[in-house]
């Protein structure tokens, strides 16, 4: 049986343009707060369940059987909705920088929103069922989907903070545009804009790895091969790049204002 907790990794993604609030980012929080609330019911069942199947163990008889089974089924139950909580934080999330790539986003969201449906299948399909061995067969089959939940949520991580860095180098562009007609800034200033084109491009070039992991091949339909962590390390050197962009446009303001 497959029982988990999903890790909130899309809640550690920060962003410089998060700063202002949008109906978007507080309809975000409205879900994230559901998912935190759903993790908590989840824990707890997690816990009667583990109780439950303890005292199966020890005593073996049909009513020990009987509340084992019924604590597995709301353990179940809860593992799903906590899912489903999470799927559609991130869904929502999304809509903030959708604008960036609206095409992928969509494509996205669309995917997991097929697996908010079909968690909330899964829930009723489970609330029917009475006997151990049809709780069996009920988490073998959710064990077979859960690489497919895998990949679309880190995809779709992957995919939110990609469109976060394309809209913060935007912005920084327009900047240093700005700073280098500005008529307060020195003329010998110029030569110091040279390597932010090719910051610039460096931080594209780790934005589509990144893409680019979220797209290999997996060998298997029952296992993930989790791309995440390097897809992770080509979002933190785009980031670095953007970090040092900002940074050179500092010292040049500070070097170069009239």
């Amino acid at each position: 049986m497959l029982l988990i907790l999903i890790p909130v990794l899309f809640f550690l993604l920060v962003s410089q343009s998060q700063a202002q609030e949008t109906p978007n980012t507080n309809l975000f929080e409205t879900y994230k707060n559901d998912y935190l609330f759903q993790q908590k019911i989840y824990q707890e069942t997690y816990l009667d369940y583990s109780k439950k199947k303890q005292i199966h163990t020890q005593y073996g008889t049909i009513i020990t059987q009987k509340d084992k089974n019924e604590s597995t089924i709301k353990v179940l139950i809860a593992r799903n909705t906590m899912l489903k909580a999470y799927l559609i934080a991130i869904r929502v999330k999304m809509d903030q920088y959708e604008a960036q790539n609206p095409t992928e986003t969509e494509i996205r969201q669309i995917e997991l929103s097929k697996l908010e449906e079909w968690l909330e299948e899964q829930n009723t399909i489970i609330s029917s069922i009475n006997n151990e061995s049809d709780i069996s067969q009920f988490a073998a089959n959710f064990k077979e989907k859960y690489p497919i939940l895998q990949q679309q949520i880190y995809s779709s991580l992957v995919q939110d903070e990609v469109n976060q860095k394309i809209l913060i180098l935007e912005k920084v562009k327009i900047l240093a545009e700005n700073i280098k007609s500005s008529p307060n800034i020195k003329p010998e200033s110029q030569q110091w804009f040279s390597s932010l084109p090719v910051k610039s491009d460096l931080v594209v070039k780790n934005l589509d790895n990144a893409i680019g992991r979220t797209k290999q091949k997996q060998y298997s339909s029952l296992t993930f091969r989790d791309f995440y962590p390097d897809a992770k390390a080509d979002l933190n050197k785009a980031n670095n790049y953007l970090a040092e962009i900002i940074s050179d446009l500092k010292s040049i303001v500070i070097k170069f204002s009239e």
